[in-house]
Parts: C-alpha cells; sequence; structure tokens
C-alpha cells in the first residue's frame, strides 16, 4: 500500500519560507479547495490542507507559490492532532483537532504567475494544450534547473521546470 494524495486548489496566503535548526530548508502554505457541491443554504465548501515541502522544493515554492496561484501538489497524507485554544466540547474542555498534511513530494502550477496576480483562471481553446509548470522533489535540486530558475525568476514565459 501507498499513502498518497494528489490535491488540486489555491494558495490561501503566501507561503512559509524557513529553516529548521538542523539546516534543512522547508516551506509551509495552505491549500483552499472547494467541493463540487453547497451545503443546504448554498454556501460553497470549502477544504483547507496544509502542505510542507523540503529541501531544494522549498526554495522554489518560496520563489514562485504566491497567495491565489492554482497548485496541484502530490504526496503522503498526515493527519495531525493538536489541542485548540480557541474551540471547547460539551462539557467546555478545549477541543481536539485534526489537521489533514500533505509532505510535498511534486508541485505543479497550473496558472501563470501573471494570471495569479489577476486571480482569473486562464481560458484554454480546445485545440490549445494547457501549459503546466512541473517542480519535482527529485528533480529539483538538479544544477542545471536550479540555474534557470535563478536566471528566469521573473520571467513567466519561462518559468522553471517547464516541460
Amino acid at each position: 500500500m501507498q499513502n498518497s494524495i494528489t490535491v488540486i486548489g489555491r494558495l490561501g496566503a503566501d507561503p512559509v519560507v524557513g529553516e529548521t535548526e538542523s539546516g534543512s530548508k522547508y516551506a509551509r502554505f495552505s491549500i483552499a479547495v472547494n467541493r463540487d457541491y453547497k451545503d443546504g443554504e448554498g454556501n460553497q465548501i470549502t477544504d483547507w490542507f496544509q502542505v510542507t515541502a523540503w529541501n531544494r522544493l522549498a526554495e522554489v515554492i518560496g520563489d514562485w507559490a504566491k497567495k491565489g496561484r492554482q497548485v496541484c501538489v502530490s504526496g503522503p497524507l498526515y493527519l495531525t492532532q493538536v489541542k485548540s485554544d480557541k474551540f471547547k466540547d460539551q462539557e467546555g474542555n478545549y477541543a481536539n483537532l485534526t489537521y489533514a498534511q500533505i509532505s510535498a513530494d511534486r508541485v505543479y502550477f497550473l496558472d501563470s504567475a501573471s494570471t495569479a496576480a489577476r486571480q482569473e483562471v486562464p481560458l484554454i481553446e480546445p485545440n490549445q494544450k494547457p501549459s503546466m509548470t512541473t517542480v519535482d522533489a527529485k528533480d529539483a535540486g538538479s544544477k542545471n534547473k536550479a540555474k534557470n530558475a535563478v536566471a528566469n525568476k521573473g520571467n513567466e514565459n519561462s518559468l522553471p521546470f517547464a516541460d
């Protein structure tokens, strides 16, 4: 058996990039995923996933991922329980909250940086191939790709790791 999930959604905020005490780089961000149906009152239901990327993938996420960008994230799913400091259960005790967290192995940018800034989804003509930028944790450390990421930063037409 394999623990793997793929989620497509939009970043709820800019990623938080940092480094552990041992020197490993990380990027943390959340993805909002709208369900295909609404609740009884007609409100859109949105699920939130917390995502962590590590090392070179974290650097790339820090450079390219911004609030509103549409991404596809793949990796193992972990459920984490924490004690709430805001929500109480029926007995008045602080409730345990369960968070779905993804440890990103791959991240696909499904829109361009300029489209995300306008928070619009690009229109794809029937005979046009959709463009997609891929970041793979296994390939993200490649020297040539790393050089391209630095050289092309800010140029949405030549994003790093494009197929």
